[in-house]
């Protein structure tokens, strides 16, 4: 079996592969422009797991500018007006550069010499490259490699001094060698000391060699060096200041894209003086996984051509008309309802045996079985819409219950069913009860239907799997990856090849899969007092027992709100690692509660793993989470009063309906 989305780490991808797989966003100029890879202004490019950070960055890289134009490379470079020098900062293994009975000062010194060494290497041999090629021509080039010599604070003892790129390159080599060697074995030094001369100082050829070069060589007048600086998340604080204070002292003839996890910049502070870089003043800042997201029905094309892109790659063919989306089966409600009827009572009209246990003691056993009379439908969407009336309806009565002249229970069931009966006719829709909440709420009946009766939440479809993917490509690429798979198992064949269908129950085990690869790839650092992932469990389980309550108090539920300044530091801390790690995103549009003249921060649960508490995909209402509430879910020291806290809240939403302390915050999608 050869699965078309099997890699889904863009690190994993060859030169060629990252050219072949690459997808542009139709966003204006796309990546590109998104990127400016020619402004000198640096930029640091947040983005989460799987984002696209290390497929964009790769492809500005050299190694990647040599693949897209290798039929006239020259020519592509002079188009481009920049040379894209790529390091990722787990190559430096820069756990090495700590403890071992040194000072913090020392290893600042000693890494930030090391990443001149190293940065130096990979400019030059870029260089050596183009001149081997042809591409460029240096006029002197022993004066080019003298002036690089003289950006040194003194020249090492007993060499041959360099005459050309290659012997240069190769000193520098041997330099950094040395330093490998003393930073592993100082601590087997008698007196446990380094013992390495500092040669050049901090940013002396980092600046220094792309200014030489634009004087000595021709072709480079007009460009800029781009330092594309991947994975910032990978060093530690102190060695993040080496790469702040390079953002800080820009010159005109290099800049930086530092790519880094929505957690990864650990300090904007710069080396010596500590002075902090302020964004919009030192550097601009993407955040990706939002620009995506924001780009609403451009992700939506982006995502689906990447997904063809892979499959056309791998022998599947699609005609002009034809989309992924045609090879994935959809959910078919009618068959879902159809199912549901053929199932016992006891199990399809589950609803019922909760709404008879909840009128007992409040009406005769007659009257019940008059109210499940008249909310019984033919038609199950009907019927359990009834039910839903009626909850709203009954709820409604006990707010004015000290007045005269209020309808009993079982009236209202009458009239249920007068308004269900003309709903089917099809007269009076606009105003006819079952025809409103049918409009608006069909997909939530649908959930609380499927969960009642024991069936999958349906989350099916290539247009779930965008949503779910939340503006992360590798999360949709993982559930296609494991659909594919189950599909591969269940009938021994090939998802997408000779017109197979991917179908619901591949896609229901892909998605399993996808939710425990992501809590495993997500991890959170665990705190003593607890661990951050239950705070996302208890959120997920506040929001599912409001969702499928009696009367939900909003629509296809998923978005939240809160008042992050009314938090205390400890929830608040909480709370922001959390959305660093992409288990809560913040929503588009900052909503705005509709029964509140508050404004409040909206967020959502990552899409991806959505279906693990059975909310919506759908982005309609919005729940406000009190202060206590939060603290409850948020603060680790407070979470033995969530399920006290929980119980509150469902009272309001669940028979007989508790009206204690409701405020204009906690009312229902019905009042």
């Amino acid at each position: 079996m050869n699965n078309p989305f099997d890699i889904t780490k863009a690190v994993d991808f060859t030169d060629k592969e990252i050219v072949d797989y690459w997808v542009d966003i139709s966003n204006k100029g796309g990546f590109k422009d998104l990127l400016k890879p020619t402004s000198i202004m640096p930029m640091i490019l947040l983005g989460s797991k799987g984002s696209g950070k290390t497929h964009i960055m790769r492809y500005f890289s050299y190694e990647l500018q040599k693949t897209k134009h290798q039929g006239d490379l020259k020519k592509g470079l002079e188009d481009d007006k920049f040379i894209g020098v790529y390091l990722r900062c787990s190559g430096f293994n820069s756990d090495r550069f700590s403890n071992k009975g040194q000072s913090e000062e020392i290893w600042d010194t000693v890494y930030a010499y090391y990443w001149e060494l190293w940065l130096a290497q990979i400019t030059l041999n870029i260089i050596l490259d183009l001149q081997k090629k042809n591409i460029i021509t240096i006029p002197n080039e022993q004066k080019l490699v003298t002036q690089i010599l003289g950006l040194l604070n003194k020249m090492p003892k007993d060499i041959d001094v360099p005459l050309n790129l290659q012997d240069l390159i190769n000193l520098f080599s041997s330099l950094q060698r040395d330093v490998d060697y003393e930073v592993e074995n100082c601590i087997f030094n008698d007196d446990n000391k380094l013992h390495i001369e500092i040669l050049v100082s901090p940013a002396k050829f980092t600046y220094g060699i792309p200014v030489i070069i634009r004087k000595q060589v021709p072709f480079f007048n007009d460009k800029i060096f781009l330092y594309l600086i991947d994975e910032l998340e990978n060093i530690s604080e102190n060695q993040q200041k080496l790469i702040q204070t390079l953002i800080r002292e820009k010159n005109t003839a290099c800049t930086f894209r530092i790519g880094a996890r929505l957690y990864g910049v650990r300090t904007y502070k710069t080396l010596g003086s500590g002075e902090e870089n302020r964004e919009g003043s030192e550097f601009e800042q993407v955040v990706l996984d939002e620009f995506l997201r924001s780009s609403n029905r451009n992700y939506t094309d982006f995502i689906r051509e990447i997904c063809e892109q892979r499959l056309k790659l791998n022998g599947v063919d699609f005609s002009e008309e034809q989309k992924i989306d045609d090879f994935i089966e959809s959910f078919d409600y009618n068959f879902f309802t159809e199912k549901i009827k053929s199932k016992k009572s006891s199990q399809a009209q589950s609803y019922f045996t909760k709404l008879k246990e909840k009128l007992k003691g409040r009406v005769s056993e007659d009257e019940i079985n008059t109210i499940i009379t008249n909310l019984s439908s033919e038609n199950v969407l009907v019927e359990r819409t009834n039910v839903i009336l009626f909850y709203r309806a009954w709820n409604n009565l006990n707010k004015k219950k000290s007045q005269k002249g209020n309808e009993t229970l079982e009236e209202i069931s009458l009239n249920i069913k007068k308004s269900a009966l003309s709903y089917q006719q099809k007269t009076n829709n606009e105003s006819n009860p079952q025809a409103k909440v049918l409009s608006k709420f069909k997909r939530d009946i649908i959930d609380m239907l499927a969960r009642e009766t024991r069936e999958d939440i349906p989350y099916y479809g290539f247009d779930d799997f965008i949503k779910m993917s939340s503006g992360t490509p590798r999360n949709l690429l993982n559930i296609l990856k494991h659909s594919y798979k189950w599909t591969y198992f269940n009938e021994g064949v090939e998802a997408f090849k000779n017109k197979t269908m991917l179908k619901l129950d591949a896609q229901a085990k892909g998605i399993k899969d996808t939710i425990d690869w992501f809590f495993e790839d997500n991890r959170i650092p665990a705190k003593i007092d607890g661990k951050l992932i239950d705070c996302v469990d208890r959120l997920g389980r506040f929001l599912r027992e409001l969702k499928y309550s009696d009367i939900p108090p909003e629509c296809s539920i998923n978005i939240f709100g809160l008042n992050l300044e009314s938090l205390t530091v400890e929830a608040r801390d909480t709370f922001n690692l959390l959305e660093k790690y992409s288990y809560i995103i913040k929503s588009e549009d900052g909503r705005r509660d509709k029964n509140s003249n508050d404004k409040y921060r909206a967020y959502n649960i990552n899409g991806t793993i959505i279906p693990h508490w059975e909310l919506s995909l759908a982005k309609r209402g919005i729940v406000i989470l009190s202060a206590v509430e939060a603290e409850s879910i948020f603060n680790l020291s407070q979470m033995d009063s969530f399920e006290e806290v929980l119980r509150k809240r469902k009272q309001r939403y669940n028979a007989p309906f508790s009206q204690k302390h409701i405020t204009s915050q906690h009312k229902t999608l019905f009042d």
